[in-house]
């Protein structure tokens, strides 16, 4: 049997099974590397998406614990606002702020689109101050407002597109919020619920005994 001289390379056969082989690696190689980038991906829109509905959720709380009076001593409304942004006070015992002292709230569209509610006030721990940003959109965020309640004694409670200050507080305070091409479900509040809630008027009926049975 005649051998292979080694010194004459490879043949075309040869060359041809090594590129074939080289292309697979290289396939695979792009395929886990492009299903890694769509997993992170994914993770990173999942984690972003989880802080921007924690953030709403923590407007929430703020909202529903806004005073149901000025508090002692401050020259800041106790609310306020209009179609694309409010103000507020509340008291809230969270552990991050103090709730000796108020905290101000501001809910407005920032310069880079994002809708940001910016809360500040005295932090538990020292009573010094501290501002905290909560980011309830991305930058291409839109927000609409609207207010419940009446304005004026002879009115019928309605929605509105602005409440101000001397008007007390609204019933209802309604938000919707959009990014880009998605519009979330609109979140309605209650302002001062917790207050409310905790408070019992010496005008209210109270209810009828029940009957006890013969």
């Amino acid at each position: 049997m005649k051998l292979r001289d080694p010194e004459q390379g490879f043949t075309l056969l040869e060359l041809m099974i090594s590129l074939a082989i080289m292309a697979m690696i290289a396939l695979m190689i792009g395929s886990s590397l492009s299903s890694g980038t769509r997993i992170l991906n994914r993770s990173t829109n999942y984690g972003v998406a989880l802080v921007e509905a924690l953030a709403r959720r923590d407007l929430r709380t703020f909202v529903e614990a806004i005073l149901t009076t000025v508090f002692p001593g401050s020259e800041q409304p106790l609310f306020s606002g209009d179609s694309t942004k409010f103000q507020f006070q509340a008291v809230v015992d969270d552990g991050t702020f103090w709730p000796g002292a108020p905290v101000f709230g501001d809910l407005a569209r920032q310069r880079d689109g994002a809708i940001v509610l910016v809360v500040s006030g005295l932090s538990d721990e020292d009573q010094t101050d501290i501002r905290l940003q909560y980011a309830l959109t991305g930058p291409e965020g839109q927000l609409e407002l609207a207010y419940f309640g009446r304005q004026s004694p002879g009115e019928n409670a309605k929605w509105h597109d602005a409440w101000s200050a001397d008007q007390g507080l609204p019933s209802l305070v309604k938000l919707v919020l959009s990014e880009g091409d998605i519009t979330l479900p609109p979140i309605v509040i209650r302002p001062a619920k917790r207050n409310l809630q905790s408070e019992m008027s010496l005008s209210s009926l109270v209810p009828p005994p029940t009957p006890s049975r013969p």
